[in-house]
Order: structure tokens, then sequence, then C-alpha cells
């Protein structure tokens, strides 16, 4: 069976309802730990009120990437600890994570350097679903 390489697949940018559950659970229980309203959660995370309480049910739809990053930042935590992935042992990276610190170092990268925009843009549009 000849596999055709010159078609690239985009990967999904949006997280399995699977893990939406275990991101709401871990998500709710970082909130409270920290003594977060929804509301102040919300605000911090620049989402709405009303995504977050869905998030943390369990019932958001469309949980992208650059969501959970935000999270992870706020919550200093890994996107792995987020979506209830095992350790992978000292200095191995998950893909998600990968990709979450390659999207981070580019938007530190842009706001240091109004000419990194491109690349920016680019980088968002190849992983953008």
């Amino acid at each position: 069976m000849k596999h055709n390489s010159s078609r690239k697949r985009q990967p999904d940018a949006s997280i399995p309802d699977s893990l939406g559950s275990t991101l709401g659970a871990k998500v709710k229980e970082l909130r409270l730990a920290r003594g977060e309203t929804l509301t102040e959660a919300a605000s911090s995370l620049k989402i709405a009120k009303s995504y977050l309480s869905a998030l943390e049910a369990g019932k958001a739809p469309n949980i992208g990437s650059e969501v959970v990053l935000r999270i992870a930042i706020h919550y200093q935590c890994s996107a792995d600890y987020l979506l209830g992935v095992p350790e992978q042992g000292v200095g191995k990276e998950s893909a998600a994570d990968e990709h979450l610190r390659r999207l981070a170092e580019a938007l530190m990268q842009a706001a240091r350097n109004p000419a990194a925009k491109v690349a920016l843009e680019k980088f968002v549009a190849q992983h953008s679903s």
C-alpha cells in the first residue's frame, strides 16, 4: 500500500471531548485552590465566565490549544497535567507541551520584535485547524 506523502494532515487544534472533562476538573481544582471566583479566573484567562463554567463542567465545545496554553500559564502547570496525560519522565516533552511551548516562544518573540509578526502568523497558520 502506497502512502501519499504529498498531502499534509493538519492537526486538530481542539481538545477531544474525552479530555474535556479531565481538563475541566483540573481547572476547577486549580481555581478553587487559588481562591478565585469564576469571574476572576475568566477575566484573567480572557474567556467568558459562561465558557469557563461550561469548561469546568466538561461541557465546553471546541476547547482550543490557545485556551489550554492560557490556563497552563495562569496556573503554572503543564498542558499534560491539565489534560491528565501520564508523566513522560524527566527531559521528555509531550507533543502537546511541545506545541504549546513553540507557540509561547513565537508569541514572546513577536512581542519583542515587530518584524517577527510574519513568522508568528505563519506558525499560527500551520498549526490552526
